[in-house]
């Protein structure tokens, strides 16, 4: 008899966690949601803005193109579904200075996805920077569920996953990784001379491994070859002066 009512009792039991599991898969719902992903690589820490020159791109190319992380907050699908993100903001005008994607989705699968904004190259941007606020905004398919991410424990200050900011010039905010300014001074005109005279691309001196200091001192010593060759001649290359007729190495 006990264990006929053992029996009983342990098949009861099954048949409640059965209908407890079933319920929870029946029942499951939940929000989904999408936001900016980009970080520093350097502590993994979220931003919101990204900068960026065409200092470094050679001057044939016309354009560039800048990619920024969007992360799904919930399940992949077998199905692409549409993001809405928006220009809010800035001073660049879309279609002139730059192009956004066409219809951007989620990849069926995917649980992130790269945001390519197209950047174009104009004489205005060796003036001036300009900008671009883009928003994330809800659809029928993703709420806005992680809105911030706080990035200083200590001091409480957080950065926004639903908007970024994007700055576009064609200006120097600082010298090059590669540019050893304690062996010489850094200034942009001296730097595209070198890259020129030395057939370097821009972007090597923004990879020190493809310029450490041995082979950056060895390029002043040419370029300092280079313009006392040109001061000796009739017509030097006009590129080795500053502006106010004095040679620049």
């Amino acid at each position: 008899m006990k264990t006929r009512n053992i029996f009983i009792w342990i098949m009861l039991l099954i048949m409640g966690l059965t209908a407890c599991s079933e319920e929870e898969v029946n029942t499951y719902s939940a929000d989904e949601g999408i936001y900016f992903n980009q970080r520093i690589r350097v502590g993994n820490i979220l931003t919101d803005s990204t900068n960026f020159t065409f200092v470094y791109i050679e001057e044939s190319q016309n354009e560039a193109t800048v990619s920024i992380p969007v992360q799904l907050v919930g399940r992949a699908t077998d199905e692409p579904r549409p993001v809405n993100i928006k220009v809010v903001g800035g001073s660049a005008k879309e279609g002139d200075d730059f192009v956004l994607p066409v219809n951007p989705v989620l990849p069926a699968g995917a649980s992130s996805f790269n945001y390519e904004i197209t950047l174009k190259r104009s004489t205005a941007l060796q003036e001036e920077a300009k900008t671009i606020e883009l928003a994330i905004e809800e659809n029928e398919y993703f709420r806005p569920i992680i809105t911030h991410e706080i990035t200083d424990i200590q001091s409480g200050t957080d950065v926004t996953t639903m908007r970024h900011k994007i700055e576009f010039s064609e200006l120097f905010t600082e010298a090059p990784v590669a540019w050893y300014t304690y062996m010489y001074p850094f200034t942009p005109q001296r730097f595209f001379l070198t890259c020129r005279v030395m057939d370097i691309p821009r972007s090597d001196f923004n990879d020190a491994s493809k310029i450490p200091s041995a082979r950056f001192q060895y390029l002043i010593s040419e370029m300092r070859k280079y313009v006392a060759d040109q001061l000796l001649l009739e017509n030097p290359d006009p590129e080795i002066f500053d502006e106010n007729g004095t040679p620049i190495f």
